[in-house]
């Protein structure tokens, strides 16, 4: 059974992520035993006119890197995204790389 979250499809495969427009954007496929671990991180923006915006992203820590998802949908999306890898990784929750190497951007 497949959840999709926008652009993001999350299935038993892995999590994969089709570019915006067939063309515009990031795609990957990353299979489950390609993640070595997750993270969330945590940020306010502050924009003129709106104020602050609370920006959520999920890290994917692979052996080659790290993909990155912002905030997909609403809290309640994320959330379930959010769940649906700690579902599969439980004891994989690592420390957030954004917010060692962007310590005043990132918590």
């Amino acid at each position: 059974m497949a959840d999709v979250f926008g652009r993001l499809v999350v299935d038993d495969r892995g999590i994969r992520q089709k570019p915006f427009l067939l063309f515009f954007g990031p795609r990957f496929d990353l299979a489950w035993g390609d993640i070595t671990g997750w993270a969330v991180a945590e940020a306010e923006v502050r924009a003129a006119g709106v104020g602050a915006i609370a920006v959520r992203v999920l890290e994917l820590h692979t052996a080659k890197g790290m993909r990155t998802i912002p905030r997909a949908g609403t809290d309640a999306e994320f959330g379930r995204l959010v769940e649906a890898v700690r579902r599969r990784f439980p004891g994989r929750q690592q420390p957030s790389i954004l917010a060692r190497t962007h310590p005043n951007k990132y918590r």
